[in-house]
Order: C-alpha cells, then sequence, then structure tokens
C-alpha cells in the first residue's frame, strides 16, 4: 500500500512537469501544436514573479491570453514565426549583458516538453514584446 501511494504521489509531482529539451525538433513540435504557454519568469531586487500565456491556435485564428484567459490579443502568423524564429536564436543559452540587478527566464511549453533560455537583463524581454506585445495583456492579477 505505501509503495502505492509513493507512485501516486511521485507521478503528481513529476507527472505534470514538462521535459525541458532544448533543441530544434522541440521547438518544431512545440510551434507546430494547437495550444501552448509562454512563461516568463523575472526576478530583480524586489523578488520574483512569473506570467504566463496561453495561446491557441484555430484555423487561422491564434490569440494569446493571460493566464486567468479573461484579457487576450489576437496575433498573425507571421508574428508567431517571428516569436519561433526568435526562440530558434537563443534557445538553451544564458544571454549575459554584464552588470545588472534583473534576470528573465523564458519557456514555451506544452504538458509535456518545453524549450527555454535566460536573459540576464531587460533586453530580450524587449525584443519579444516588439514581436508579440505581451506586455499589452493585463496580469491575470489585474483581472
Amino acid at each position: 500500500m505505501k509503495l502505492i501511494v509513493t507512485l501516486i504521489c511521485a507521478l503528481a509531482l513529476f507527472g505534470c512537469t514538462p521535459e525541458v529539451k532544448n533543441d530544434e525538433k522541440t521547438l518544431n513540435r512545440i510551434f507546430a501544436s494547437n495550444n501552448y504557454q509562454i512563461k516568463v519568469q523575472t526576478c530583480g531586487c524586489f523578488g520574483c514573479g512569473t506570467y504566463s500565456y496561453d495561446v491557441k491556435v484555430k484555423d487561422e485564428k491564434i490569440t494569446i491570453a493571460n493566464s486567468s484567459g479573461k484579457q487576450k490579443i489576437e496575433v498573425s502568423r507571421d508574428s508567431i514565426e517571428a516569436f519561433k524564429n526568435f526562440m530558434s536564436e537563443r534557445i538553451g543559452k544564458n544571454m549575459k549583458r554584464g552588470l545588472c540587478t534583473s534576470n528573465y527566464h523564458f519557456q514555451v511549453e506544452t504538458n509535456n516538453s518545453a524549450i527555454t533560455f535566460t536573459d540576464e537583463g531587460w533586453y530580450e524581454w524587449d525584443v519579444l514584446n516588439k514581436i508579440i506585445p505581451l506586455k499589452s495583456i493585463p496580469d491575470a492579477f489585474d483581472d
């Protein structure tokens, strides 16, 4: 009985975590999916926070919503392709920018796989927001 309980607990803790594989095959599989998440974890002098966005592709309509789903934007397929190229150039990298007080960890994931990169500054966050205006989507906390 203890073994069964242990297995159930282990599955609950580790079964839902996507496996990070920073390679082109995983990148292509994620972006071919109809549903995936963009997560941006920010850490600075005053603590850390995570922004989560749900991407849904239905035919030619692509929406990106905050974690509550109440606030969303529509983006073009060209924007998503530019975002895919943005991630492709950076996956698995740690972008060091010298002296800095903030850190951004970017992750794009499905239920079972993820790609990541880290930026020790806010530069990449600004570049990403020129491609897809994630900053324009109010935080779920603001709903």
